[in-house]
């Protein structure tokens, strides 16, 4: 009786909890793209560092309604990265090592820049960004390595610049 018990558990009950429960589920993390980007912008300015990562991604990225505005998205990395959060440092990194590039965001390669931004983000755990330091230290000369050591000790007060 016992495995009769766990078969209509597992073929009717869970199935039946997992569809009346999605929906509401889905509503609370976000997922509704007509009001997304405007929750993520009330919680930005509060200084949620997820939620200025989201905002930046979906200016930069086609998340939610709305055009893309490059210069929107490095304003939100760069308030998220000076915040703490590594998604948006390894996302800087990645942009001025120019892994990545945008449209509408002329940003010049800054190798010292990039190395600032990975080695911040690989200290927070993130590995994506100790891989990408560990990459990028090899196609650097012992000068820009020395200014990029620089920039770490006052990284916060740095101005994201789009040049």
């Amino acid at each position: 009786m016992r495995l009769f018990n766990s078969k209509i558990l597992v073929l009717f009950i869970i199935p039946l909890f997992i569809s009346c429960t999605a929906a509401p589920m889905v509503a609370l993390m976000g997922y509704d793209t007509v009001t997304k980007r405007g929750r993520w912008l009330e919680r930005a300015k509060s200084g949620d560092v997820y939620s200025q990562y989201e905002l930046a991604e979906s200016y930069c990225c086609g998340v939610g309604e709305g055009t893309h505005n490059a210069e929107e998205a490095m304003k939100w990395w760069c308030e998220s990265a000076r915040n703490g959060y590594a998604l948006s440092q390894l996302r800087l990194g990645t942009i001025y090592e120019n892994k990545q590039v945008m449209v509408g965001l002329p940003i010049t390669q800054d190798l010292p820049k990039a190395y600032m931004w990975y080695k911040l983000a690989a200290r927070r755990g993130n590995e994506d960004a100790r891989n990408n330091l560990i990459s990028l230290e090899s196609t650097m000369n012992k000068k820009q390595i020395s200014e990029a050591e620089k920039l770490l000790k006052k990284w916060k007060q740095l101005p994201c610049e789009i040049n």
